[in-house]
């Protein structure tokens, strides 16, 4: 479905922005023709025209609201009016409706669209010839009972010329049948010369869904995402703006929409866009923003083809583009001679967002396929299967006959290191050992940052030189140069894990079969078992000998799959991997929650983006257009002229923070004001942007200081928020100064958090950007340190808060309010535990579909004055 209907819905929005969006019969019949997927919208093969010149009623055609692919049980039939008609399996007709919720599609080149052109021109001839001739009656099988010997003939003539009667589809005919030829004749006109009328069967072509690797669907691309629909403008007045923009001098004033509204480029397009003044502005606010944003994300020139292409997986795709980043990355290459004038001219366009259809919205006839990761999926992923009526799976034994495949689950398989240097030093030892044995050893990293980062350790420069990093940003040669050395005797191939699924390291050396085959080595632990079970894949292929090891830094582990500290220490060696697996599948349970929020949301921009589609095909302007705005302001949030940030300052002040009463007021006065402040930073960052920082302060000490344990500031408005920051300033002065009590080591970080975000006076919390921001030399209670627990009063409260709190009703008031956490710590030896809950918890929670992170920020070392470091903090 989202494949057919891409190219129309483009179309027709680039249309109706322009004000010429198709308003005649004519011209909506003939899109809905060509453009709604599974519609009856029937075109005639030239073949069968020239051999069937009585052929009628093909003139004019509506779509029916329900003859969509997939509709199973009804027949289509068209009558000599040209109306359509939808005839159900209990034989009743119904005159179709106008289009409402059809899918489209699109011709799939320019010979189709000519030879429709000729067939219509033909069916008008014929239907014109036809209603000068006669009439149609209802009485359609008593005519046909009347019928002589010879018109008997005539049907079946027509009956064998009309069996390849088609629609255009995208990419493709889709092809129908007649069902059956009537014959009909006026009431009491015996001598009349019959009308030979075409019933026909709707058998639309039936989609099938054909599946390589079941859970990639379920990956991070597809499943509960959208497929997102971009119209392009390619107005000369477009390519005008982008090039003002571009050949503006970056040393003198930073051009602003406001300069652009006064050039006639703009006034000009303004005229052709009348009513969409909201997007002009905002689509040029874009580009302003990208223009110095071009190697945000790294491109890659085709100078044979002059193209731009990007990195997905482990190859270069052409066609992915990320907005005016890559129209600029265009311009760029044409200054430097590596695009000509046409090239350039083809990538000019105004990018504008006008759908997003689901992913999961498919609903294919059939799907087949095959997939070595069947039986790892999880049950939420069967269960989403059986949605798509898939509930029989066949487990095919493989031709090689049993595998040879060894992996030691149960003892020297599995290894978790403490820390960096003990794991990089533990995957060079199993390198050693294996290449030493004459085999090949293959390692997998997460992802290139990971390789990067081992590659640059002095452990890779004691690998010796037999090594090779394979990496998606080579050239095709140099990965298959790479890949085609990498099973070879005592080769070492270091690679992300991109490269585990699909890549064939096929074994040829009879050196290293004879030695056990290749090893692979796994140095993270996939959230996706069906991930790790494609990286063993990589190893004893095709009935050849292998090996496997994992290789684990338990940090990794705390981080991605919210392990404890230590916690390994306290499981058999044994039961290791079951243990992994079993801290996979919690974490795969609270994946499966985000992919049904995202599904649902999903589902709510398909619905609309329907909706709107349906509204550009019946021609319905004034519908069509608040229902576009809706979807592009969705999808592109008009870039803002002023950006209102507000920053809540959670201080400890215990006695503890004592210590920091004179440097902690100079410090936050540096980050709120001045040229290195936060503002000042953002000023030169986004100089289009006009930055309003509001800030509320909140003083906290511990359980036991009852009255005494919040002390809040509040503006003379009753709002919590203030603009003034030389009241800020006065205000953290003032708490700063009166540290007292805690009468523990532990602090009440959870309850400060939640005061905070519980700030709900009138101007609370209502930025465009919302962070708080905890400053603290101590841990939360609960999340001592284990060394507190043999200290006198290390933690008073460290089973249970005495309001209830935990992480993660702290994180999901955080979440709800949608406020990003900064940890701002000046002892993090005593709040790393703390800092780390935080930001798993935070990670891992349901709501955060957008995959923020907590960021902790360290502002002094160990028994180090913070004023030294105020700098540096504030960078």
């Amino acid at each position: 479905d989202t494949t057919a209907v891409k190219g129309d819905i483009r179309y027709l929005t680039e249309s109706l922005l322009l004000g010429n969006l198709p308003k005649s019969s004519k011209k909506s019949e003939g899109a809905a023709r060509d453009q709604i997927a599974g519609a009856s919208a029937f075109i005639c093969e030239r073949k069968t025209l020239q051999d069937s010149p009585k052929l009628q009623g093909i003139k004019s055609i509506e779509a029916d609201e329900s003859a969509r692919i997939g509709v199973q049980d009804s027949v289509i039939s068209i009558n000599a009016t040209g109306k359509l008609q939808r005839q159900r399996s209990e034989g009743e007709l119904e005159t179709a409706s106008a289009p409402s919720s059809a899918k489209p599609s699109v011709m799939a080149n320019s010979e189709r669209n000519a030879k429709r052109q000729k067939i219509d021109v033909q069916l008008e001839a014929v239907s014109s010839q036809s209603s000068a001739e006669s009439t149609v009656t209802p009485s359609s099988e008593r005519n046909i009972q009347q019928q002589t010997g010879e018109q008997r003939l005539q049907t079946a003539a027509v009956q064998s010329s009309t069996k390849h009667i088609g629609k255009k589809s995208y990419e493709g005919d889709v092809e129908v049948q007649e069902r059956e030829q009537q014959l009909k004749a006026a009431p009491n006109q015996s001598s009349a010369k019959p009308v030979i009328v075409p019933t026909f069967e709707r058998k639309v072509k039936e989609e099938i869904l054909l599946v390589d690797e079941v859970d990639v669907f379920f990956g991070q691309e597809f499943y509960g995402q959208t497929y997102n629909q971009v119209a392009q403008l390619r107005e000369p007045e477009v390519a005008e703006l982008l090039n003002i923009i571009w050949k503006h001098d970056s040393s003198q004033k930073k051009l602003r929409l406001s300069d652009l509204k006064r050039s006639d480029a703009y006034r000009r397009l303004l005229q052709k866009m009348n009513g969409f003044e909201f997007i002009l502005d905002n689509e040029i606010s874009l580009m302003l923003k990208h223009v110095s944003r071009i190697d945000d994300e790294p491109y890659f020139l085709d100078e044979i083809e002059q193209r731009i292409g990007y990195k997905v997986m482990d190859t270069i795709s052409y066609d992915v583009t990320y907005g005016y980043r890559t129209v600029f990355a265009y311009l760029r290459e044409y200054d430097r001679g590596n695009v000509n004038d046409q090239t350039l001219l083809r990538a000019l366009t105004m990018p504008i967002s006008c759908g997003q259809f689901s992913y999961a919205g498919i609903s294919p006839t059939r799907i087949l396929g095959v997939s070595g990761t069947l039986d790892v999926l999880t049950r939420y992923e069967k269960e989403v299967l059986t949605r798509y009526g898939v509930n029989t799976y066949l487990y095919v034994p493989s031709v090689y006959g049993q595998s040879n495949f060894s992996f030691d689950q149960a003892g020297e398989g599995v290894a978790v290191e403490t820390n960096k240097s003990d794991f990089y030093h533990k995957i060079c030892e199993e390198i050693k050992k294996v290449t030493d044995e004459k085999r090949a050893v293959i390692v997998f990293f997460k992802d290139l940052a990971s390789v990067k980062d081992f590659e640059s350790s002095p452990f890779y420069q004691k690998l010796g030189r037999q090594k090779k990093i394979l990496s998606e940003d080579m050239m095709p040669s140099e990965k298959d140069f790479v890949i085609s050395k990498a099973a070879t005797a005592k080769q070492i191939t270091i690679c992300p894990a991109v490269f585990g699924r699909g890549t064939d390291f096929f074994c040829k050396d009879a050196k290293v079969e004879d030695s056990g085959g290749v090893h692979v080595i796994q140095t993270f632990l996939s959230e996706q078992r069906s991930e790790e079970v494609q990286i063993q894949g990589r190893t004893a292929r095709q009935g050849k000998r292998g090996s496997y090891k994992l290789i684990l830094l338990e940090s990794d582990l705390v981080k991605t799959f919210a392990m404890k500290d230590g916690e390994k220490d306290t499981i058999p060696k044994s039961d290791w991997y079951k243990w992994l697996c079993n801290a996979r599948d919690r974490h795969r349970d609270e994946h499966s929650k985000k992919v049904e929020m995202n599904l649902a949301a999903a589902t709510k921009k398909d619905k609309s983006t329907h909706e709107y589609f349906d509204a550009l095909l019946a021609s319905k302007q004034s519908r069509a257009e608040p229902l576009f705005k809706e979807i592009y302001l969705a999808m592109k949030r008009p870039h803002p002229s002023t950006v209102i940030l507000d920053m809540a300052l959670a201080i400890d002040t215990t006695g503890s923070m004592h210590r920091f009463s004179q440097d902690l007021p100079s410090m936050l006065f540096a980050l709120l004001q001045g040229q290195d402040s936060i503002a000042a930073k953002l000023k030169v960052k986004f100089p289009e942007l006009t930055f309003k920082l509001r800030v509320g302060v909140l003083g906290f000490r511990d359980i036991d200081d009852n009255a005494q344990q919040f002390e809040e500031k509040v503006g003379s408005d009753g709002s919590h928020f203030t603009e003034d920051m030389i009241t800020v300033s006065f205000w953290v002065q003032t708490l700063a100064s009166a540290s007292s009590g805690g009468h523990d080591l532990a602090e009440d970080t959870l309850g400060a958090i939640h005061r905070c975000t519980a700030w709900n006076q009138s101007g609370d919390w209502t930025g465009t950007i919302k962070c708080l921001l905890v400053l603290t030399d101590a841990p939360a209670h609960g999340l001592a340190p284990s060394e507190f627990a043999k200290i006198q009063n290390g933690d008073t409260y460290s089973v249970l808060h005495p309001k209830g709190l935990t992480v993660e009703s702290v994180v999901g008031d955080i979440m709800t309010k949608d406020i990003d956490l900064f940890f701002c710590s000046l002892n993090p030896g005593a709040t790393g535990k703390t800092e780390r809950e935080l930001a798993v918890a935070y990670q891992n929670h349901a709501a955060n579909v957008d995959e923020k992170r907590v960021a902790c920020i360290p502002m002094a070392q160990s028994n180090q004055s913070m004023g030294s470091l105020a700098s540096t903090a504030v960078s």
